[in-house]
């Protein structure tokens, strides 16, 4: 059965999954990630699912989706190397189950809400746009209080100057007073316009609903190209430090490193097992010889983001273990360019990552990101290539991968120490 096509002004994805009694439809809109636009965009998503010309209350549509059997329709944006994109998505009772035609009504709405947005006289409706501001904001403060992910935000910021990895995907709180219903609207017209636009929908179909689709969901013909997976450079003459004081008792160390591979690179599986090995998990070199045994981190773990080519390390630590956690850190990394893997570890790490992959066949969501991301990069492999892969990495191929790893940037933000000096 065929189970991608070129429709009007976007590609359909069917994912066919028997058992699941709901369907998942996600579209997905790509555009370069652009400074100017992020906060745009971020804003525009949470708008998009607000209201509609034929909903124009966000009251209105909450019961429309309640006499959709509860159909839940949800937004957010995410990054892919060079590209931002706006996720909508819906979940439904399968038509079967719910004696009705949901998909088309539901796919109907998902239009309605790009191509007849609560719009008058060109201008979005203020109410509602000052309300989603207001949200916005809310999020940006959200952040700045949680000190784990505020850190690691600052750390993409330093780390990431003058590159991809530097733009913030929700956007920035100052450029919420440059946004009114007039630019916002014009955001829309032209991610409308512009974006690479896919359409996933998963659970027990087949392509017999192709000419449904066709139907419901028009949009205009889009002709863009975006790296979305690059290997980040690290261009600075030597190791950037940044520490940053504020009231807090527990200290954040973030430490980012660049790498030689990305998502499309023959080295991608042994990026993916070496963070596994490093600080992927509770049986980790981190977690077991920097946490357990020396008992002097809150927690730790390290990250591999093959989007944007690089490695990160957090950890949440008291004020005076500054050096000496680097130091043990600088030691994990150091032990498996030696080859210090013994072949449990790397079995349990490649049972970890495929358990996580078989998993996803429940997940409806996680499906949806997989294909994803292969259909963005076009690389074209199922779940089953996917553990292959993983099967097939050697210890000498991670070793290989960590003679790459380098300290790029260390973000610290720390406590003030008792007497109140930094």
């Amino acid at each position: 059965m065929k189970l991608d096509f070129e429709l009007e002004g976007y590609t359909l994805h069917l994912i066919p999954v028997k058992h699941l009694k709901t369907l998942t439809i996600s579209l997905r809109m790509l555009a370069p990630l652009n400074r100017e636009t992020v906060s745009f965009r971020s804003l525009l998503s949470s708008l998009l699912v607000s209201s509609t010309k034929r909903f124009p209350t966000m009251l209105s549509l909450t019961r429309y989706l309640e006499s959709l059997y509860g159909c839940n329709l949800y937004s957010n944006v995410s990054t892919k190397g060079n590209a931002h994109i706006i996720n909508i998505n819906a979940t439904i009772i399968n038509n079967e189950y719910a004696q009705d035609d949901l998909l088309t009504k539901t796919l109907s709405l998902i239009s309605d809400c790009l191509n007849n947005p609560n719009i008058i006289n060109d201008h979005w409706d203020e109410s509602i746009l000052d309300l989603k501001k207001k949200d916005l904001y809310q999020k940006f403060q959200s952040i700045k209080d949680d000190k784990v992910s505020y850190s690691l935000n600052q750390l993409f910021k330093y780390m990431g100057k003058d590159s991809p990895l530097g733009i913030d995907t929700i956007g920035y709180e100052e450029d919420l007073q440059n946004i009114n219903s007039i630019t916002i609207y014009k955001t829309l017209k032209d991610a409308i316009q512009n974006d690479i636009k896919h359409l996933y929908i998963l659970g027990d179909i087949d392509d017999s609903i192709v000419d449904f689709v066709k139907k419901s969901f028009n949009l205009p013909y889009y002709s863009t190209s975006i790296e979305t997976a690059y290997s980040y450079v690290n261009k600075k003459n030597n190791l950037l430090e940044i520490i940053e004081t504020q009231d807090l008792t527990q200290s954040k160390l973030n430490i980012g490193y660049s790498i030689n591979g990305n998502f499309n690179t023959k080295l991608h599986y042994a990026y993916t097992l070496l963070n596994m090995i490093l600080g992927g998990y509770s049986r980790s070199k981190l977690f077991l010889n920097v946490r357990e045994k020396e008992h002097i981190c809150y927690y730790i773990s390290s990250g591999y983001d093959a989007f944007n080519g690089f490695m990160y390390v957090i950890a949440g630590i008291d004020n005076s273990e500054y050096e000496h956690t680097q130091q043990l850190i600088d030691q994990q990394i150091n032990d498996i360019q030696n080859g210090l893997i013994t072949d449990d570890e790397l079995q349990l790490a490649k049972q970890m990552i495929i358990n996580s992959l078989l998993k996803t066949n429940d997940e409806p969501m996680q499906t949806i990101n997989l294909k994803y991301n292969r259909d963005i990069t076009n690389k074209n492999e199922s779940i089953t290539d996917m553990i292959n892969s993983i099967n097939q990495v050697t210890l000498q191929e991670i070793i290989e991968a960590s003679y790459f790893i380098k300290k790029d940037t260390v973000y610290f933000l720390t406590g003030y120490i008792e007497n109140g000096n930094n």
